[in-house]
């Protein structure tokens, strides 16, 4: 079992209210400028945060990637440069795409 499905299996209500909390900005900003950031997100944590294996998934340019994580890191009021970042995003996103 993986540290990841470990957080995810225990995580109460308050774990699920926090993670929709904290990518609420991502959420409202997509559906206000039918954007990607939260695809864009998944997909760039799911590609181990390498920008080049992500921009393939997400068949985009690097430069699109760099303008839309910069952007991602103003809204979410985070470093998406940072292990601290990056493992606070994965698991909001791993914990609501598992909510009921």
């Amino acid at each position: 079992m993986s540290i990841e499905s470990l957080v995810v299996a225990t995580a109460g209500s308050g774990a699920h209210s926090a993670a929709a909390n904290l990518l609420a900005p991502l959420l409202a900003y997509d559906q206000a400028n039918n954007g990607r950031l939260l695809p864009t997100l998944r997909a760039y944590l799911d590609h181990d945060a390498q920008p080049y294996r992500a921009c393939q998934a997400l068949y985009i340019h690097r430069n699109t990637l760099s303008k839309r994580l910069a952007l991602m890191s103003r809204l979410l009021n985070l470093r998406l440069d940072t292990l601290e970042g990056l493992t606070t995003c994965m698991l909001a996103v791993r914990i609501t795409d598992d909510a009921p």
